[in-house]
């Protein structure tokens, strides 16, 4: 019998645990998890940006194009709203953020401005907290899209 690897633990738990294959990002690199378990999605997914827009590559570069021109003012928007407690002013405006970040398949900054749109009713620090995180993912997400209007 121990000659038979299925009769051990580690046997019998390598053929019942199922062959587990990483996703694999836009470069063909694995995806870490993310803290629920499931992959990190890219920062920016260009297939998932051209499915949510019925595949019109025209209509994606206007979405970039809008998005890069609109941001620094939505970006004034939100911070105006955190310092003078516009809770409500914060909320659209993080609410609408997030539709057109998933629309551009910016899953990583559209979570965040999710973050901010549920945390638009608390404190100022959390507020700035949330603000903060999504900095960081415009802030990533920037390179790429000029990237990807350049090579339009």
């Amino acid at each position: 019998m121990a000659d038979n690897p299925t009769h051990t633990p580690l046997g019998r738990l390598e053929q019942e645990a199922p062959a587990v294959t990483p996703e694999l990002d836009n470069d063909g690199h694995p995806q870490r998890p993310n803290a629920a378990g499931g992959p990190v999605p890219p920062v920016f997914d260009r297939v998932r940006a051209l499915v949510n827009l019925v595949d019109d590559e025209e209509l994606l570069q206007m979405a970039i194009a809008l998005h890069l021109d609109e941001e620094p003012q939505i970006w004034r928007t939100i911070e105006a709203a955190i310092e003078s407690g516009q809770g409500e002013e914060l909320r659209k405006v993080a609410h609408a953020l997030k539709g057109s970040l998933h629309t551009l398949g910016a899953a990583p900054a559209g979570d965040a401005a999710a973050v901010l749109e549920r945390q638009s009713g608390g404190s100022k620090v959390t507020r700035r907290v949330a603000a903060r995180a999504l900095r960081l993912e415009l802030d990533r997400l920037e390179p790429l899209l000029r990237a990807e209007r350049k090579a339009a």
